[in-house]
Protein backbone atom coordinates (compact mmCIF):
# COMPACT_ATOMS: atom_id res chain seq x y z
CA UNK A 1 0.00 0.00 0.00
CA UNK A 2 2.94 2.34 0.98
CA UNK A 3 4.50 2.05 -2.34
CA UNK A 4 0.99 2.50 -4.03
CA UNK A 5 0.88 5.73 -2.56
CA UNK A 6 4.29 6.62 -2.90
CA UNK A 7 3.78 5.84 -7.11
CA UNK A 8 0.75 8.08 -6.67
CA UNK A 9 2.64 10.98 -5.38
CA UNK A 10 5.23 10.97 -7.99
CA UNK A 11 2.67 10.93 -10.17
CA UNK A 12 1.06 13.70 -9.13
CA UNK A 13 4.58 15.66 -8.51
CA UNK A 14 5.18 14.87 -12.18
CA UNK A 15 2.26 16.09 -13.42
CA UNK A 16 2.83 19.64 -11.36
CA UNK A 17 6.25 19.46 -12.88
CA UNK A 18 5.22 19.33 -16.20
CA UNK A 19 2.35 22.15 -16.04
CA UNK A 20 4.90 24.45 -14.19
CA UNK A 21 7.90 23.71 -17.24
CA UNK A 22 5.28 24.72 -19.44
CA UNK A 23 4.21 28.02 -17.44
CA UNK A 24 7.94 29.17 -16.85
CA UNK A 25 8.81 28.07 -20.74
CA UNK A 26 6.12 30.34 -21.31
CA UNK A 27 6.95 33.12 -19.05
CA UNK A 28 11.07 32.77 -20.15
CA UNK A 29 11.14 33.06 -15.94
CA UNK A 30 13.91 30.85 -14.79
CA UNK A 31 13.80 29.65 -11.11
CA UNK A 32 16.88 27.60 -10.40
CA UNK A 33 15.98 25.37 -7.93
CA UNK A 34 12.39 24.43 -9.95
CA UNK A 35 15.02 23.73 -12.98
CA UNK A 36 17.16 21.45 -9.98
CA UNK A 37 13.67 19.75 -9.36
CA UNK A 38 12.80 19.15 -13.01
CA UNK A 39 16.09 17.51 -12.99
CA UNK A 40 16.10 15.26 -10.06
CA UNK A 41 12.68 13.96 -11.20
CA UNK A 42 14.04 13.09 -14.77
CA UNK A 43 16.67 10.88 -12.97
CA UNK A 44 14.43 9.23 -11.08
CA UNK A 45 12.71 8.41 -14.40
CA UNK A 46 15.53 7.43 -16.23
CA UNK A 47 14.72 3.64 -16.29
CA UNK A 48 11.24 3.38 -15.50
CA UNK A 49 9.81 6.16 -18.38
CA UNK A 50 12.68 7.41 -20.11
CA UNK A 51 10.32 9.82 -22.28
CA UNK A 52 9.43 11.20 -19.31
CA UNK A 53 12.87 11.52 -18.02
CA UNK A 54 13.88 12.78 -21.63
CA UNK A 55 10.95 15.71 -21.89
CA UNK A 56 12.22 17.26 -18.11
CA UNK A 57 15.98 17.01 -19.12
CA UNK A 58 15.27 19.11 -22.26
CA UNK A 59 13.04 21.01 -20.29
CA UNK A 60 15.46 21.83 -17.95
CA UNK A 61 18.16 22.57 -20.37
CA UNK A 62 15.41 24.98 -22.35
CA UNK A 63 14.89 27.36 -19.05
CA UNK A 64 18.58 27.02 -18.32
CA UNK A 65 19.74 27.94 -21.49
CA UNK A 66 18.57 31.64 -21.48
CA UNK A 67 20.31 32.55 -17.74
CA UNK A 68 23.03 29.90 -18.71
CA UNK A 69 22.69 28.15 -15.66
CA UNK A 70 25.47 25.74 -15.74
CA UNK A 71 24.59 23.30 -13.50
CA UNK A 72 21.25 22.98 -15.10
CA UNK A 73 22.37 22.69 -18.27
CA UNK A 74 25.33 20.09 -17.56
CA UNK A 75 23.09 17.87 -15.31
CA UNK A 76 20.30 18.32 -18.15
CA UNK A 77 22.49 16.88 -21.01
CA UNK A 78 24.20 13.91 -18.63
CA UNK A 79 20.53 12.74 -18.16
CA UNK A 80 19.67 12.42 -22.34
CA UNK A 81 23.48 11.26 -22.22
CA UNK A 82 22.47 8.20 -20.49
CA UNK A 83 19.20 8.05 -22.21
CA UNK A 84 20.65 7.52 -25.48
CA UNK A 85 23.40 5.02 -24.14
CA UNK A 86 20.45 3.19 -23.01
CA UNK A 87 19.11 3.64 -26.25
CA UNK A 88 21.91 2.13 -28.17
CA UNK A 89 22.48 5.42 -29.77
CA UNK A 90 26.51 5.57 -28.78
CA UNK A 91 27.05 8.83 -30.63
CA UNK A 92 24.16 10.49 -29.71
CA UNK A 93 25.04 9.90 -25.97
CA UNK A 94 28.73 10.68 -26.43
CA UNK A 95 27.80 14.43 -27.94
CA UNK A 96 25.21 14.95 -25.40
CA UNK A 97 28.05 14.08 -22.57
CA UNK A 98 29.94 16.11 -23.90
CA UNK A 99 28.01 18.98 -23.49
CA UNK A 100 27.51 18.30 -19.93
CA UNK A 101 31.03 18.49 -19.74
CA UNK A 102 31.69 21.69 -21.56
CA UNK A 103 29.02 23.46 -18.51
CA UNK A 104 30.57 21.33 -15.44
CA UNK A 105 34.12 22.29 -16.41
CA UNK A 106 33.39 25.81 -16.13
CA UNK A 107 31.69 24.74 -13.17
CA UNK A 108 34.96 23.12 -12.26
CA UNK A 109 33.21 20.73 -9.75
CA UNK A 110 36.34 17.74 -10.17
CA UNK A 111 33.89 15.53 -9.08
CA UNK A 112 30.97 16.33 -11.68
CA UNK A 113 33.65 16.15 -13.96
CA UNK A 114 34.93 12.91 -13.23
CA UNK A 115 31.99 11.52 -13.57
CA UNK A 116 31.50 12.88 -17.72
CA UNK A 117 34.95 11.63 -18.00
CA UNK A 118 33.34 7.85 -16.70
CA UNK A 119 30.65 8.00 -18.48
CA UNK A 120 32.10 8.75 -22.10
CA UNK A 121 34.80 6.09 -21.36
CA UNK A 122 32.15 3.38 -20.80
CA UNK A 123 30.43 4.70 -24.09
CA UNK A 124 33.71 4.42 -26.28
CA UNK A 125 34.53 0.82 -24.55
CA UNK A 126 31.22 -0.45 -25.30
CA UNK A 127 31.80 0.98 -29.41
CA UNK A 128 35.08 -1.01 -29.41
CA UNK A 129 37.08 2.18 -29.46
CA UNK A 130 39.68 1.59 -26.88
CA UNK A 131 42.24 4.11 -26.69
CA UNK A 132 39.62 6.92 -26.75
CA UNK A 133 37.99 4.79 -23.66
CA UNK A 134 41.01 4.56 -21.56
CA UNK A 135 41.58 8.31 -22.07
CA UNK A 136 39.00 9.72 -20.80
CA UNK A 137 38.43 6.96 -18.07
CA UNK A 138 42.17 7.83 -17.22
CA UNK A 139 41.12 11.86 -16.93
CA UNK A 140 37.99 10.29 -14.66
CA UNK A 141 40.66 8.45 -12.76
CA UNK A 142 43.27 11.69 -12.12
CA UNK A 143 40.17 13.45 -11.20
CA UNK A 144 39.17 10.99 -8.24
CA UNK A 145 42.88 10.54 -6.94
CA UNK A 146 42.75 14.52 -6.83
CA UNK A 147 40.05 14.80 -5.05
CA UNK A 148 41.15 11.21 -2.96
CA UNK A 149 37.99 9.41 -3.49
CA UNK A 150 38.35 6.13 -2.91
CA UNK A 151 35.40 4.56 -4.02
CA UNK A 152 35.02 6.31 -7.04
CA UNK A 153 38.98 5.84 -7.83
CA UNK A 154 38.23 2.22 -7.12
CA UNK A 155 35.70 2.28 -10.12
CA UNK A 156 37.51 4.17 -12.69
CA UNK A 157 40.26 1.68 -12.09
CA UNK A 158 38.03 -1.65 -12.58
CA UNK A 159 36.79 0.62 -15.46
CA UNK A 160 40.16 1.27 -16.83
CA UNK A 161 40.77 -2.65 -16.08
CA UNK A 162 37.89 -4.20 -18.29
CA UNK A 163 38.44 -1.67 -21.49
CA UNK A 164 42.01 -2.57 -21.33
CA UNK A 165 40.98 -6.34 -21.25
CA UNK A 166 38.81 -6.27 -23.56
CA UNK A 167 42.14 -4.02 -25.64
CA UNK A 168 43.81 -7.50 -25.09
CA UNK A 169 46.22 -5.74 -23.45
CA UNK A 170 46.32 -8.08 -19.92
CA UNK A 171 49.17 -6.58 -18.16
CA UNK A 172 47.38 -2.96 -17.78
CA UNK A 173 44.05 -4.87 -17.22
CA UNK A 174 45.64 -6.45 -14.42
CA UNK A 175 47.38 -3.62 -12.99
CA UNK A 176 44.29 -1.35 -13.00
CA UNK A 177 42.28 -3.86 -11.50
CA UNK A 178 44.37 -5.10 -9.05
CA UNK A 179 44.37 -1.49 -8.16
CA UNK A 180 40.84 -1.07 -7.90
CA UNK A 181 40.38 -4.32 -6.03
CA UNK A 182 43.00 -2.69 -3.43
CA UNK A 183 40.72 0.38 -2.87
CA UNK A 184 37.74 -1.55 -2.21
CA UNK A 185 39.36 -3.51 0.19
CA UNK A 186 40.55 -0.68 1.84
CA UNK A 187 37.25 0.80 2.12
CA UNK A 188 35.42 -3.13 2.91
CA UNK A 189 33.70 -2.80 -0.28
CA UNK A 190 32.95 -6.93 -0.66
CA UNK A 191 30.92 -5.91 -3.56
CA UNK A 192 33.71 -4.41 -4.98
CA UNK A 193 35.98 -6.39 -4.33
CA UNK A 194 34.03 -9.76 -5.56
CA UNK A 195 33.47 -7.72 -8.47
CA UNK A 196 37.44 -6.99 -9.36
CA UNK A 197 38.08 -10.94 -8.66
CA UNK A 198 35.10 -12.09 -10.84
CA UNK A 199 36.91 -9.52 -13.92
CA UNK A 200 40.36 -11.18 -13.55
CA UNK A 201 38.75 -14.75 -13.47
CA UNK A 202 36.21 -14.24 -16.09
CA UNK A 203 39.08 -12.73 -18.75
CA UNK A 204 41.67 -15.39 -17.96
CA UNK A 205 43.84 -12.49 -16.36
CA UNK A 206 45.25 -14.68 -13.85
CA UNK A 207 43.61 -17.86 -12.67
CA UNK A 208 46.10 -18.24 -9.89
CA UNK A 209 44.37 -15.26 -7.84
CA UNK A 210 41.23 -16.87 -8.52
CA UNK A 211 42.16 -20.11 -6.75
CA UNK A 212 44.34 -18.35 -3.99
CA UNK A 213 40.61 -16.62 -3.25
CA UNK A 214 38.31 -19.10 -3.94
CA UNK A 215 36.88 -19.63 -0.52
CA UNK A 216 37.05 -16.16 0.07
CA UNK A 217 34.45 -15.59 -2.94
CA UNK A 218 32.66 -18.84 -1.11
CA UNK A 219 32.19 -17.04 1.95
CA UNK A 220 31.12 -13.82 0.24
CA UNK A 221 28.52 -16.16 -2.01
CA UNK A 222 27.22 -17.15 1.71
CA UNK A 223 27.17 -13.64 2.85
CA UNK A 224 24.87 -12.22 0.05
CA UNK A 225 22.16 -14.96 -0.69
CA UNK A 226 21.37 -12.49 -4.25
CA UNK A 227 24.75 -14.03 -5.53
CA UNK A 228 25.07 -17.38 -6.76
CA UNK A 229 27.29 -19.62 -7.69
CA UNK A 230 26.83 -22.81 -10.74
CA UNK A 231 27.66 -26.61 -10.42
CA UNK A 232 30.76 -25.67 -12.16
CA UNK A 233 31.95 -23.37 -9.70
CA UNK A 234 31.69 -20.15 -12.13
CA UNK A 235 30.93 -17.33 -10.09
CA UNK A 236 27.91 -14.97 -11.34
CA UNK A 237 25.85 -11.96 -10.22
CA UNK A 238 22.60 -11.75 -9.78
CA UNK A 239 21.01 -8.42 -10.62
CA UNK A 240 22.95 -5.29 -8.75
CA UNK A 241 22.05 -2.06 -8.71
CA UNK A 242 24.98 -0.32 -10.82
CA UNK A 243 26.41 3.48 -10.24
CA UNK A 244 24.97 5.79 -12.20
Amino acid sequence: MSSEINRLLRLLLLAILLYAGNIAAQSGKADTAFINNLNVESFALLKENPDTAAWLARKAIELSTPVNYLQGLGDGYIRLGIIAKDEGDYQQAIADYKKSLFYRLQIDDQDLIARVYNNIGMVFSKMAEYDSASFYLMKALKAAETLKLKSAQAMYSMNLGIAYEKNRDFDLALQFNQQARKLYQEESDSTGILKCLINEGESGMQERIMKKHYRFIVKLFSWQPHWKMTATGTMQLGILPQPS
